[in-house]
């Protein structure tokens, strides 16, 4: 059954009526100072981006979410791509959304090769992140890098600017997100992300949402 509330404004659900949420919001905006320049092609997939669902997939709200890398960016640059789902669990679940030590591995890296600028040292706008938007950082357990060594080979369409998928199919290998897949089922908690080819490892027990 579709959930009516989807048809929602952005506006009314990034800006939160609670006092301590505002607080949440308004920080951000000091966040933003941080971000000196950001190659706009660093979160782009071959596999394209996913399309939002229209109803709401959880009968019971998940107490907590981990965080795909690129919603970190998002939510201080582009809070407008993100999902209505995307946008309700990251204000309702009651546990908070966790950090993959792999997405603060993978943000350096973009760091070293000059894909993404800050002012100032990414440790200090890392904890200043985490600690506005109550986010915490779980390290990747040596069980995950068990699973992440057994995860199955997956052949994927690879898809077009447009979002429409090629003739080709090619080898999912990203490490960072097979890495976040790993982390996310041992975890037992969803993976939140814009990327479409996380839809394809259900078969794994890996519950995505976007």
């Amino acid at each position: 059954m579709s959930d009516k509330s989807l048809e929602k404004p952005y506006q009314e659900i990034i800006v939160p009526k609670t006092s301590r949420k505002t607080a949440k919001t308004t920080s951000l905006a000091s966040l933003r100072e941080y971000v000196a320049s950001a190659d706009e092609r660093i979160w782009d997939s071959p596999f394209g981006w996913a399309t939002p669902l229209e109803t709401w997939p959880f009968r019971k709200l998940p107490p907590q979410i981990l965080l795909d890398t690129p919603l970190l960016d998002w939510l201080l640059r582009k809070p407008n791509l993100l999902s209505y789902n995307a946008l309700r669990l990251l204000n309702e679940c009651e546990e908070g959304c966790l950090i993959s030590s792999v997405s603060l591995l993978e943000w350096a890296e973009l760091l070293r090769r000059g894909d993404y600028q800050l002012h100032g040292n990414f440790q200090d706008f890392m904890g200043k992140l985490t600690e506005t938007l109550r986010l915490q950082v779980v390290e990747l357990p040596t069980e995950a890098l068990r699973l992440y060594a057994d995860l199955p080979p997956l052949l994927v369409e690879r898809r077009l600017t447009n979002g429409n998928p090629t003739a080709r199919k090619i080898l999912h290998d990203d490490r960072s997100d097979l890495l976040l897949i790993a982390h996310a089922i041992t975890l037992k908690v969803p993976l939140l992300s814009p990327h479409a080819v996380f839809g394809n490892y259900a078969k794994v027990a890996l519950k995505w949402v976007w």
